[in-house]
């Protein structure tokens, strides 16, 4: 703290990072880039009863962080390595800067403006599209957006965020005579929602209802000739479902998809492509419980394949979390996704089926 002169941090080493919701940059990564767990990190077969292997691997960054602090005026300034390539120089790197505003006139909603760019250099990407048969090797992103928070009446919480990207990809590894390739990104997406909580009534209902929406690639065959228009998961720290926010497929550039793959390889991946509607409610039974549920009606963007219904499905996801003691936490969530009719549609028998997938997990919080 107070690094030359006193509105300045400098936080240096292995940290969690996270800016306002974590839509674009937060603690969900679920890296592994020193291969602490054997084997391949995400189970990647379609048997039934297959147990997911550890995900729990660290999603902290190892980063510099520069604060500056002029409230109401907060700046942060970030450089990450994500992946260190040593000598082959197939690194991963993030940058990136945050500006976070608390005066008028979102103060007088107890809210913030932010404003933001952030930059994913990936040298070693292995990124694939459905529209081209080559593999990008590289993969440059600029993220560039806002968001806007507040409660512009008690208990009314409502959170607006919109980003676009660009940048580009390139193919530099020439396999069968090829040329290198180049190609232009130009994404978008949105994020918004809002929550009323009842304080003054009994068990403290609440409700909310939110909107995300990832853009996506075009079905067909351009043979990689146009812009990207897939999303870019870039450090995704919030998620909107516990089984479809992690859905593996194609166009899919994050780390955060491909905890579960499906039987359609024609599938996106769900960090891109996407369309999520979903309704909150919830209530506190007890002191100490809280009961929370989640409706998410999904569909894609662009379809994957032309001529099926672009319906992704359904996912009811409910939590409970008791506070044991002021110490002590134990938390159950039970999520069941349940197919539409794009699945239902399909035109073989081997990608087509309606059967629900659901996961139960529990987990327990210890503070000392």
């Amino acid at each position: 703290r107070e690094l030359v002169y006193s509105p300045l941090t400098l936080t240096i080493g292995r940290q969690d990072l996270q800016f306002g919701t974590g839509f674009i940059v937060g603690p969900g990564s679920l890296a592994d880039p020193d291969a602490m767990f054997a084997g391949a990190q995400f189970a990647t077969t379609n048997v039934h009863g297959t147990q997911l292997r550890e995900y729990s691997a660290y999603n902290a960054f190892d980063a510099i962080r520069a604060t500056l602090d002029f409230a109401p005026l907060t700046g942060d300034v970030i450089l990450a390595k994500i992946v260190e390539g040593g000598e082959l120089g197939k690194d991963n790197d993030l940058l990136g800067v945050n500006l976070n505003w608390k005066g008028a006139p979102v103060d007088q909603w107890n809210g913030e403006a932010e404003f933001y760019w952030f930059h994913k250099r990936d040298r070693n990407a292995g990124a694939t599209f459905r529209d081209s048969t080559r593999t990008y090797e590289r993969n440059a992103v600029h993220t560039v957006g806002g968001r806007v928070a507040g409660e512009p009446t008690a208990n009314l919480w409502l959170n607006g965020e919109v980003a676009a990207q660009f940048g580009e990809v390139e193919d530099t590894v020439l396999i069968g005579g090829q040329a290198a390739q180049e190609r232009d990104r130009s994404a978008w997406a949105l994020n918004v929602s809002g929550a009323y909580t009842f304080a003054s009534t009994r068990w403290t209902p609440n409700l909310g209802l939110g909107y995300v929406h990832y853009s996506g690639e075009e079905a067909g065959g351009t043979n990689g000739t146009d812009d990207i228009d897939a999303w870019d998961n870039m450090f995704r720290g919030s998620f909107t479902t516990a089984i479809s926010d992690f859905l593996a497929g194609a166009d899919s550039t994050g780390t955060t998809a491909g905890l579960y793959t499906t039987f359609d390889a024609n599938d996106t991946g769900a960090n891109t492509n996407r369309q999520m509607l979903y309704v909150d409610a919830g209530l506190k039974p007890l002191q100490d419980l809280d009961v929370q549920a989640r409706l998410t009606f999904i569909w894609f963007d662009e379809n994957p394949v032309s001529g099926r219904d672009d319906e992704a499905g359904q996912e009811l996801d409910v939590s409970a979390t008791w506070d044991y003691t002021e110490d002590v936490q134990f938390g159950l969530l039970g999520a069941f996704f349940f197919p539409g009719d794009y699945y239902s549609g399909a035109a073989t028998a081997a990608t087509r089926g309606d059967n629900t997938a659901w996961s139960v997990s529990g987990d327990v919080t210890v503070n000392f």
